[in-house]
């Protein structure tokens, strides 16, 4: 007599075949799949958006405090053409 490894139907299965419960996980799977990889592209892509702004805010307060706060500069031309 041949044995079988996987049952056609065990009564653990509630009513359904092994297919089904199998084309149901695979289901499942591919939906969360694909909403974690969206997600993971939205949270990129705003973690992102934040480091671009924060980058922007802080060179324009560094910008306004260096415009208020300068200091003239030496000017080496001019000190290297007079005699």
């Amino acid at each position: 007599k041949k044995v079988r490894i996987v049952p056609k139907f065990t009564p653990a299965l509630e009513g359904k075949g092994l297919f089904w419960k199998y084309l149901w996980f695979c289901i499942k799977t591919a939906f969360y799949t694909c909403i974690s990889l969206l997600g993971g592209i939205v949270v990129s892509l705003s973690g992102m958006a934040y480091l671009v702004y924060k980058l922007l805010t802080d060179f324009m307060v560094k910008n306004a405090d260096n415009e208020t706060n300068q200091t003239p500069m030496p000017d080496d031309a001019a000190k290297t053409t007079t005699k």
